[in-house]
């Protein structure tokens, strides 16, 4: 059980971390000086949105669901 407890600590603590990195990001491109910053800084927020950490089943200690 302890070990479920940390795995979400964990888990939320990086989730709470990538949030806040998601923030700075969004922030620099509407602060971008240029279109060409603010297009760069865009393709970063979308790249970083596409690896949000999600808390799995496996992280809660039960068996993942499996396709077949």
């Amino acid at each position: 059980m302890e070990d479920i407890k940390t795995r979400l600590i964990n888990k939320k603590k990086s989730q709470e971390e990538w949030k806040r990195e998601a923030i700075d990001i969004a922030i620099d491109a509407i602060n971008g000086c240029t279109h060409r910053e603010k297009e760069h800084y865009i393709k970063h927020l979308m790249m970083h949105l596409k690896n949000m950490p999600l808390i799995n089943d496996s992280d809660l200690g039960e068996p993942e669901d499996l396709p077949f």
